[in-house]
């Protein structure tokens, strides 16, 4: 029997997908489920990419589920369609593997689908038992979607039907109904092998800890920097206290906390020498959490009174708004550049790509950030930063690897109209990249970095795409 005419076959390395048959051309969902059912039972897991194989080519989606594929086998012949997925997972050597099969039906009235999604529902309970995650709501967006959507991982997103999971020894099995303004109804499942939803499992164990990690920099940095200041604004701790971790943004602030920015700027010039850097960092803190709204009278205001305080905001089109410059920020790592807290100071403009003011002083960031970063360990053989410059490093050279391998994505029609090129020293920014991440593994093999090293390593030593460009900048 098949699928409107046609069954599924699956065949490695020639991977013959929906192959032709005879049958009755009538959409017939019990078979159909039939179908999906046996070729669910048949995926051979582990198998190479076929030679019909499609590249990487950037998928924001994969990108923040910790599911970057490296190679595609398709076919799409509606309203079926078909998808094989191989990711370059941990091992020695590195090797792609078959993880990960999709297969979709549309072009057929939401009721057929709907009993296509019952009858396949049915024999997959009879083969793994019950799902053990069962929402029959039409629409459940006004659930916890941001605990349900990374866990489906699919970007077929919206008016979700009927989504059940099975969760076995050594698969996922997700199956639903996706129904949007964007995209016609379909019924989706996805069925993941063992590797890679352990995988994905890491990957947000990895992606927590980033996150505890910068809290802990966070609380430290302020810590240090109220100690450093006690003395004279034993007031800054409540000031820091409002804006919250470093990084926060507010379109206000109180006026005790103005009142406290605008003294210890003055106290700047007057301050001893060995306070200056803390200063510095402690001005930038508070006035780098401020944006100034160009709609808001009073942000217009406040905007002026800065730049009398001597304090420069600079606009944001963008973001229709005002910003700190980070010229503080600047000054600690050029003036005191041999401490540590210059050294602070370096780190944070290094995460910024020593790009200060809004929109980007040029597309190509990482170079800078190569520059820069090299230097800086050179001369600074002993500082206790090592490990997070030697990240950012490494994320700079990634960058300049991924946009090498950069053909038919987002970034294509900019890379066009610029007429940049990035294929010229690619590759030993490649073996850069895979040389300095191996280091971080060595180093702090407890660390999110390594943890990010480790998932990254295997595409880099595979020449895959990371499609990581956090220092290529856009400002559109």
């Amino acid at each position: 029997m098949g699928i409107n005419g046609r069954k599924i076959i699956i065949g490695i390395p020639i991977l013959l997908l929906f192959g032709a048959l005879t049958a009755a051309p009538e959409f017939d969902p019990k078979n159909v489920a039939l179908e999906i059912h046996r070729a669910i039972r048949s995926v051979p897991w582990d198998s190479p990419p076929p030679d019909n194989k499609e590249e990487f080519r950037g998928d924001f989606d994969a990108m923040a589920t910790g599911e970057s594929w490296m190679y595609r086998a398709s076919v799409r012949e509606e309203p079926f369609s078909q998808e094989y997925y191989f990711y370059p997972l941990e091992s020695d050597p590195p090797k792609n593997q078959l993880e990960k099969m999709t297969i979709s039906v549309s072009g057929q009235p939401l009721a057929a689908l709907e009993k296509v999604h019952e009858e396949l529902s049915r024999q997959l309970s009879l083969t793994y038992g019950r799902p053990d995650l069962d929402i029959q709501k039409e629409d459940f967006r006004g659930l916890d979607t941001a605990r349900i959507w990374p866990s489906v991982g699919d970007h077929y997103r919206g008016k979700w039907r009927k989504l059940q999971r099975w969760n076995l020894d050594r698969r996922q099995i997700f199956l639903y109904i996706s129904e949007s303004a964007r995209y016609p109804a379909s019924l989706r499942l996805i069925v993941r092998h063992d590797h890679l939803v352990k995988a994905r499992e890491k990957f947000g164990r990895i992606t927590a800890l980033a996150a505890a990690e910068e809290r802990e920099y966070s609380r430290d940095l302020q810590q240090r920097l109220q100690a450093e200041l006690a003395g004279p604004h034993p007031d800054l701790p409540a000031s820091m206290a409002e804006i919250g971790g470093f990084g926060r943004i507010r379109s206000k602030l109180s006026p005790e906390t103005l009142t406290l920015l605008f003294r210890m700027n003055k106290d700047l010039p007057r301050i001893e020498p060995a306070r200056q850097p803390a200063l510095m960092l402690a001005v930038d803190w508070l006035a780098g959490s401020l944006y100034l709204r160009e709609d808001d009278p009073e942000g217009v205001e406040l905007q002026k009174k800065m730049k009398q305080e001597g304090l420069n905001f600079v606009i944001d089109h963008l973001g229709a708004c005002w910003v700190y410059d980070r010229q503080l920020l600047l000054r600690a790592w050029e003036e005191f550049g041999g401490t540590d807290w210059g050294e602070e100071a370096f780190l944070l403009l290094l995460r910024r790509g020593f790009n200060l003011a809004p929109g980007c002083k040029t597309a190509d960031l990482f170079r800078e950030v190569i520059l820069r970063g090299e230097e800086f360990l050179k001369t600074h053989t002993k500082t206790k930063l090592r490990v997070n410059i030697l990240f950012l490093l490494a994320e700079a050279y990634e960058t300049w690897w991924s946009l090498s391998r950069c053909l038919l994505d987002y970034y294509e029609p900019l890379i066009s109209v610029y007429g940049l090129a990035y294929t010229e020293g690619a590759e030993d920014a490649r073996q850069k990249a895979v040389k300095i991440y191996s280091e971080i593994r060595s180093l702090a093999p407890q660390s999110a970095a390594a943890g990010f090293a480790s998932i990254r390593l295997p595409i880099l030593k595979l020449r895959g795409d990371p499609y990581q460009r956090r220092y290529y900048c856009i400002y559109d």
